[in-house]
């Protein structure tokens, strides 16, 4: 087995993805590797598809920043069964002469390039490891049953939220030892801004609702819109959905079909979130099941009073009605209650607290600075092992 560094030198890291696409996996490992220690760290970064459309100037970010980036597959993909079956095999082929050639000291993989972990078994890497971004209880069945024969190719595993590290040991069998809990962060200066009463609700304006993420069943957007179709006609109210996904046609037909094309819009993937932000009262996160929640944060550092449906990493961070409000067993009739409460109960005049709270919290404990030091301490102790 390949010799790891000493202390003194450089260590090499390759970063890897299924591929570049706007996400807030993607989001988050772009900003660790940015903030790593170019001193201590030689970062790589691997996608086994081609970069996404709309992620295009996410793969700029990478390279500007000096990050070497490699796609290993082109766009053409089979439409047969052994088509596509030998696609897989070549990327796995290409992956591991990719390995031999920069021969990386820690290869790290995320989302569904876990499965080619084995491949950096066979390439010699020293150190393999593994993050966990989500609680995935949409996830493929041979997907799950692939990732728990290989669970045993990773030498560590980092889980964004204690939900997801006890899901990914209950559902891999990991051995609790293996997988420890490292909190996303969110580069702050792109979505700070300083509080103020004055850019609080006005009662004489309509109520800004929003809503940020993927266009898909987890994110819990079709309970939105039906929860705010429950709401008492004497509220006025306009929400704004950013974000993009195969979702999209059939939210835009339940906003049609419950006569709401004036109140709710769907707005595509904003570039700029924290401008997105400052136009909002509240902002919620209505997800069926979250990991962490990156957005959670983001809303944070903005100021904007959160409420968020209480699963996953999102009830362990947020605190009901201290930084947030948390809804229990989320479906339209209890997000309608609880936007009720806020609305025309007693809820508003605790708007300025949760959004003061928060965001100190955010400031205080979810910084990306903070985050990328947890890593390299990970890093650190791994290796340290290793040796």
């Amino acid at each position: 087995m390949k010799q790891l560094k000493r202390d003194k030198q450089r260590i090499k890291i390759v970063l890897i993805t299924p591929r570049l696409a706007i996400g807030g996996a993607e989001r988050l490992l772009i900003d660790i590797a940015k903030k790593l220690n170019r001193e201590r760290y030689e970062v790589y970064w691997c996608a086994l598809e081609p970069t996404n459309d709309a992620a295009s100037s996410w793969e700029q970010e990478i390279t500007a920043a000096g990050i070497p980036f490699r796609a290993l597959a082109s766009d053409k993909r089979s439409l047969y069964k052994l088509g596509r079956l030998w696609r897989l095999v070549k990327i796995g082929f290409r992956l591991w002469r990719y390995l031999r050639e920069i021969r990386p000291d820690i290869m790290q993989t995320q989302l569904f390039a876990d499965l080619y972990r084995p491949i950096g078994r066979l390439a010699r890497v020293p150190i393999i490891i593994g993050v966990e971004h989500n609680l995935d209880y949409d996830e493929p069945h041979l997907f799950q049953i692939i990732k728990k024969l290989c669970h045993a190719s990773a030498d560590g595993v980092i889980a964004v939220s204690e939900a997801v590290r006890q899901d990914v040991i209950k559902r891999y069998s990991y051995t609790p030892n293996k997988v420890i809990v490292i909190y996303n962060g969110i580069d702050e200066t792109k979505f700070y801004r300083p509080l103020s009463v004055s850019k609080m609700h006005d009662p004489r304006s309509p109520w800004r609702i929003g809503g940020a993420g993927r266009l898909v069943p987890q994110k819990g957007f079709d309970i939105l819109i039906k929860a705010l179709a429950k709401l008492p006609a004497e509220i006025k109210w306009r929400c704004q959905i950013a974000g993009a996904g195969p979702l999209q046609d059939e939210l835009a037909s339940l906003i049609k079909n419950l006569n709401l094309e004036h109140k709710v819009s769907l707005i595509g993937v904003h570039s700029d979130l924290r401008s997105f932000f400052s136009r909002l009262d509240i902002f919620v996160i209505p997800s069926c099941w979250e990991g962490l929640g990156l957005v959670a944060l983001e809303a944070g550092a903005a100021g904007v009073p959160v409420i968020a449906s209480a699963t996953g990493g999102l009830q362990e961070i947020i605190q009901h009605r201290y930084s947030g409000f948390l809804v229990d067993n989320l479906q339209p009739e209890t997000l309608a209650q609880a936007l009720e409460y806020i609305f025309i109960g007693d809820g508003a005049k605790e708007l300025s607290i949760w959004a003061k709270n928060w965001q100190k919290e955010v400031m205080s404990r979810f910084t990306i600075t903070q985050t990328a030091c947890h890593y390299e301490e990970y890093y650190e102790r791994i290796i340290h092992k290793k040796n």
